[in-house]
């Protein structure tokens, strides 16, 4: 038995016809597939050796078209689609020095606004123009509620700026581009940028990872775009931070004036809890 790509493709195509979430590949278990309950079962396959668990890796970077040498084999994530089964998204890991991956299927239920608790009033800001910001630990589900709503309700263009993609979105009545930052554009300031000037009118961000992507969230904003952005603030207050603190002195201030004049809409979303909306307007914390 060898972790080829065929093998691999036959292993997710088992997992799925079992109704299976999820597949382990780790050293020296067999590969297990969580149920739909949470519980992880061991499918009917040998234990995985060192150097499965290397071929096995390597078969899914090829599956995704990348080429990583051995040593940057670790703390990976990317995605890839297998036609007829789904699209899955990887984690490569590596534990007690060797590799191992989760192997995910992407949900293509996409989450709706009746799902998180929001009604449709609290999704009418997406389409206008400026930045709704969404904090909490729900708020990749909240956000992806957000623009699934988008697509059933308006005519018009999104873009989904995503590393990994979570959800799949299908198009409604919106044309919606999932954009996987490192595999289709290489970081978020480009997509952001080339979504400013093909005219797009939603924009949803899962992370400001710098200050480059933290100004062309706000450039967007500015030019019109409605810019929807998860951040991990614990509270709606502090939302606005986790863009402003990529800049320091006089350029986090000006940051802050910025967001003051864009921001039209906080989401703050707990997981088990119902999401609690907060309209902040012009009332901004500023956090040291």
């Amino acid at each position: 038995m060898s972790y080829t790509k065929d093998y691999i493709v036959q292993l997710l195509k088992d997992a799925a016809g079992a109704g299976a979430t999820e597949v382990h590949l780790k050293v020296p278990n067999r590969p297990l597939a969580r149920t739909e309950d949470g519980a992880l079962i061991p499918m009917r396959h040998g234990e995985l050796t060192p150097r499965d668990a290397v071929d096995a890796v390597f078969a899914l970077c090829s599956m995704a078209g990348l080429e990583l040498p051995v040593n940057q084999l670790h703390d990976q994530e990317f995605s890839f689609g297998v036609r007829g089964v789904g699209r899955f998204r990887v984690v490569v890991y590596k534990q007690r020095g060797s590799l191992a991956a989760i192997v995910q299927r992407m949900r293509v239920n996409v989450p709706t606004i009746s799902d998180t608790g929001l009604t449709t009033t609290d999704a009418s800001v997406i389409g206008s123009p400026g930045i709704v910001l969404v904090s909490g630990t729900d708020r990749a589900r909240v956000a992806a509620a957000y623009i699934n709503e988008y697509n059933a309700t308006t005519r018009g263009h999104a873009w989904v700026l995503e590393s990994p993609i979570r959800w799949l979105h299908r198009d409604g009545m919106a044309s919606i581009a999932q954009r996987e930052v490192g595999v289709d554009v290489p970081d978020y300031a480009t997509g952001l940028r080339q979504a400013v000037r093909t005219g797009v009118n939603v924009i949803a961000v899962d992370c400001v990872p710098n200050a480059d992507a933290a100004d062309a969230i706000l450039s967007a904003a500015e030019s019109g775009a409605c810019v929807v952005v998860t951040v991990a603030a614990h509270c709606a207050q502090d939302a606005s931070w986790w863009i402003a603190r990529h800049f320091d002195g006089e350029y986090r201030t000006d940051a802050y004036r910025r967001i003051e004049n864009v921001l039209q809409h906080v989401t703050h979303a707990d997981k088990g809890e119902d999401a609690v909306v907060q309209q902040v307007g012009h009332e901004l914390r500023e956090v040291s």
